[in-house]
C-alpha cells in the first residue's frame, strides 16, 4: 500500500510526498514493476516455440511470481499477438468444475468486447468451455489464447470435492489435444514436491526458478525514492539494505518502505539521505510491519525444516555447520533433518557456505530469532506429535475395522496436523489402493517414500504394480513399470510385467507396420524367433519400396 504525507519543502509551497515502496500487495504497471528481466525474455521466448504450450514458475512465497504474472500478461497484450488472461487459483480449491470453468470464461470476457457469459450453459463436463464458449469467443480474434494460472499447485489435491479431483484432470485431457493454448503456471512448490498426476498433466513443461533478484535489479527497487525526489541514498545505507534482504524483492520494497517512514517522522525539510544506521534502526519496524508475510514464510517450511532453520538461527552465527542441527526430542525428524538443510537451500533460505551453511536472507534470520526459537519450535511439534499419532491409530483401527471413509477422514486429520507422518502417508495409500484410486494411491506413498524410501518401499511397489495393472495405454503402462524397476531392478515380477508389456508392444508394431518399434522390443525380450521374422519383413518392404511393380507382377 502506498503511503503519503504532506511536507513543506524549501519555503511555504506545500507539497506532498509520496513512499514509493510497495510491500505486500503485487507490483503492476510499468512504472512499478522493476528486474526480472531473464525471467520474461525467457517466457515470452518459449511461448514462441511451437513445440511448447506450458511454462512452470515456481519459487518461495512473497518471492514476486505474481507480480511477474501481471507484467508478463501487460507485456503480451502489448504484442497484439496474444489474449493474455490471468487466473488466481488460490480461493478456489473447493469449486466445481462448471463453476471454475464459468468464472475462467469471465475473465477472458473482460479482454472483449460484446462477449457475454451466462452461468447456465456451462456443464460439468466441460464441454460448452472447450466446444462452445472457446471457439465461438477467442478463434475469431486470431489471438494465441495464454492462461496465466496463478497458485496452481492449489490443483495437487486430487480429493472428491476439490477442484483439483476435476480440473486437472480436464486440463490434461486438453493439454494432449490442443496446440493452439499456452499456460504459464505459477506455484509455490518445486516441481519434486508435486503428485504424479499433477506432473503428468504438464510433464513436457519449461521450467523456471523465481530466486532472489540480483544487485543492480535489487538497486533498482532500493532507488525508487531517488527517482521520486524524496529519499536519496548513501551508499553504506544501500548496501546495508541489500546485506538484509539478499534481493528478496518484498523485503526489499518493505524494509526501504520502513526506512523512508522512519525518517520523514522526524519531519525533514529538504530530501535527507539514509544512512547504514538508519537501515539497522528500520529493521525491527520492519520485521513488525512484515510479520504477516514472514508467518506465511514459514508456514510453507516441514516440520523438519521448521526444527533445523531455528536451530540455525538461534547460533546467531553468520555461517554454520550440521552440528548446528542438534535438537533435542526430534528422533521422529532424524533422517528429515539430515535432508532440511539442502530442501532449504533449493527455497532460497539457506546458501552453501564452505562445508556448512548461512542464511540467504539475514533479515529472516533475524525474525526467526526472535519469533521462532528452538524451544518453542519444540513445544509446537511435542504438543502436534501425540494428536498426529493418536489420529493416526484411529484411522489404523478403522482401516482394519473395514470402515474406509471414517480411516480416510481420520487419516488426513492426521496428516493435516503433521503432513511429514510417514506411516499415515503410507495408510492413506493402502485406503486409495482399497478403492481402487491407484493413481491417488501412488502420489500418497511417493510423498512418504520420498522421505523413508527403506519403509515405503514395498507400498510404493505395490502401488505402482497396481497402477500398471489398472493402465489400459501402453506406453503409459511401460513407464509406470519403469518407474517400478528403478525402485527394485530384480524383482522378478516386475521383468515379467515389463516382457508382457514389450510383447504387446511389439505384437501392436506388427500389426500397424512399425516394423523398426517391433524388432527393437523383439531384440530387447531376446526374442529371436520372431526378431528374424521381423527383418524378413523389413526386407520385403524395402524390397516393394524399391521395386513397387514386381510383387504385383510375379503373383499373377
Amino acid at each position: 500500500m502506498r503511503r503519503t504525507r504532506q511536507r513543506h519543502f524549501s519555503g511555504a509551497r506545500m507539497v506532498v510526498l509520496s513512499n514509493p515502496y510497495i510491500a505486500g500487495n503485487p507490483v503492476r504497471g510499468d512504472a512499478f514493476f522493476v528486474g526480472r528481466t531473464a525471467i520474461l525474455r525467457d517466457v515470452q521466448e518459449l511461448l514462441r516455440n511451437p513445440d511448447t504450450n506450458a511454462i512452470v514458475l515456481y519459487g518461495q512465497r512473497r518471492i514476486g511470481k505474481t507480480s511477474i504474472l501481471f507484467e508478463l500478461e501487460q507485456r503480451l497484450v502489448e504484442t497484439g499477438k496474444y489474449l493474455p488472461v490471468y487466473f488466481d487459483l488460490h480461493d478456489k480449491s473447493d469449486l466445481s468444475l462448471s463453476e471454475i470453468l464459468f468464472r475462467l470464461a469471465e475473465q477472458i470476457s473482460r479482454h472483449m468486447d460484446g462477449v457475454v457469459v451466462e452461468r447456465a450453459y456451462f456443464d460439468q463436463e466441460g464441454s460448452f468451455f472447450r466446444d462452445d464458449f472457446l471457439p465461438g469467443a477467442v478463434c475469431p480474434t486470431s489471438k494465441r489464447l495464454v492462461f496465466l494460472f496463478d497458485e496452481f499447485d492449489v490443483l495437487d489435491r486430487p480429493y472428491k470435492g476439490q477442484v483439483g479431483a476435476t480440473f486437472l484432470p480436464y486440463l490434461r485431457r486438453w493439454v494432449a489435444r490442443t496446440c493452439d493454448v499456452n499456460f504459464v503456471l505459477a506455484m509455490g512448490r518445486r516441481p519434486d514436491e508435486l503428485s504424479t498426476p499433477m506432473l503428468n498433466t504438464f510433464k513436457d513443461a519449461q521450467t523456471r526458478r523465481v530466486s532472489l533478484m540480483d544487485i543492480p535489479e535489487s538497486l533498482a527497487i532500493v532507488r525508487q525514492s531517488e527517482d521520486n525526489h524524496t529519499l536519496y541514498w548513501s551508499e553504506s545505507g544501500i548496501n546495508r539494505i541489500c546485506y538484509w534482504t539478499q534481493g528478496h524483492p518484498y523485503l526489499t520494497q518493505l524494509l526501504s518502505g520502513e526506512v523512508w517512514e522512519m525518517i520523514y517522522d522526524d519531519a525533514p525539510q529538504q530530501p535527507p539521505t539514509a544512512t547504514v544506521d538508519d537501515v539497522d534502526l528500520a529493521v525491527a519496524a520492519a520485521l513488525e510491519q512484515g510479520a504477516n508475510a514472514f508467518q506465511w514464510m514459514w508456514n510453507g517450511l516441514t516440520p523438519a525444516e521448521k526444527v533445523a532453520i531455528s536451530a540455525m538461527a538461534a547460533t546467531g552465527k553468520s555461517s554454520f555447520n550440521r552440528q548446528a542441527l542438534r535438537f533435542r526430542g526430534a528422533g521422529m525428524f532424524r533422517r528429515e533433518l539430515e535432508m532440511a538443510p539442502e530442501s532449504l537451500v533449493t527455497r532460497d533460505l539457506l546458501r552453501r557456505s564452505g562445508s556448512g551453511y548461512r542464511f540467504a536472507i539475514p533479515l529472516f534470520q533475524r525474525w526467526v530469532m526472535e519469533n521462532q526459537p528452538p524451544g518453542r519450535v519444540r513445544a509446537d511439534l511435542e504438543s502436534q506429535q501425540p494428536k498426529a499419532e493418536n489420529l493416526f491409530k484411529d484411522a489404523k483401527n478403522s482401516f482394519a475395522l473395514g470402515d474406509l471413509n471414517d480411516a480416510e477422514i481420520r487419516v488426513r486429520h492426521a496428516l493435516a496436523v503433521n503432513p511429514n507422518h510417514v506411516r499415515a502417508r503410507l495408510l492413506l495409500g493402502r485406503i486409495h489402493l482399497s478403492h481402487g484410486h491407484y493413481a491417488e494411491a501412488v502420489a500418497a506413498i511417493e510423498s512418504a517414500y520420498r522421505s523413508d524410501p527403506q519403509t515405503a518401499r514395498p507400498d510404493m511397489l505395490t502401488a505402482l504394480l497396481a497402477l500398471a495393472d489398472s493402465q489400459r495405454n501402453i506406453d503409459e503402462q511401460w513407464q509406470t513399470l519403469n518407474r517400478a524397476a528403478r525402485i527394485d531392478p530384480d524383482l522378478p515380477m516386475i521383468r515379467e510385467r515389463q516382457s508382457a508389456v514389450l510383447r504387446a508392444w511389439a505384437e501392436n508394431a506388427v500389426e500397424a507396420g512399425n516394423y523398426q518399434v517391433a524388432l527393437n522390443a523383439y531384440e530387447k525380450l531376446g526374442d529371436r524367433s520372431n526378431a528374424a521374422a521381423v527383418r524378413r519383413k523389413m526386407r520385403q518392404q524395402a524390397f516393394a519400396a524399391r521395386m513397387p511393380g514386381f510383387l504385383k507382377i510375379s503373383s499373377k
